[in-house]
């Protein structure tokens, strides 16, 4: 997180070679503030995982619908002012209320240990479930490589490009 802070515009040029100054700038700006959504993310996954371990499933189901909720009275609240960054900050807001909520099974009296024992019966779901994943880093990485290229074409393809994927997505 700390490093995509430092080389935003360097990741966004890797990523969108078409973009050049403020369009650079400024998408670098929503990179930095959105990087730590990531790490609340990761956290909030790992303590839903003890939640459902615990056979609790009620906080890890509601904690995304808030988030959501949070995000919309961010966006509302300062779109007028900050424009897209709202949505950023609501985004941000969110990941880290979800872990908020979840953290409180950090401090009960039971302790976690966390291993990766390989055993042979984790093997095999590895194994069967290894061309599922690797289709699903196939499948969501094209939209990367169709965004490289539509950052070299005229102002709004992107938009275009998403509008388009997200009715690809709907008729699916």
């Amino acid at each position: 997180i700390i490093v995509g802070g430092f080389f935003a515009e360097e990741i966004i040029l890797l990523l969108m070679p078409g973009f050049r100054g403020e369009q650079l700038r400024f998408t670098a700006e929503l990179l930095r503030i959105l990087l730590p959504t990531t790490l609340f993310l990761v956290m909030s996954n790992l303590l839903t995982t003890i939640y459902q371990a615990n056979s609790k499933f009620l906080l890890p189901a509601v904690g995304p619908v808030i988030g959501i909720i949070i995000t919309l009275v961010v966006v509302a609240s300062f779109s007028n002012s900050i424009g897209i960054k709202s949505l950023a900050y609501g985004s941000v807001a969110a990941a880290v209320f979800n872990f908020a909520l979840l953290s409180p099974i950090v401090f009960k009296k039971e302790r976690y240990s966390f291993s990766f024992l390989l055993e042979r019966d984790i093997i095999n779901i590895f194994k069967v479930a290894a061309p599922l994943l690797f289709a699903g880093i196939f499948y969501r990485s094209t939209s990367i490589f169709e965004r490289m290229i539509a950052s070299t074409l005229e102002k709004g393809s992107i938009s275009y490009l998403g509008y388009a994927n997200q009715l690809m997505s709907y008729l699916s």
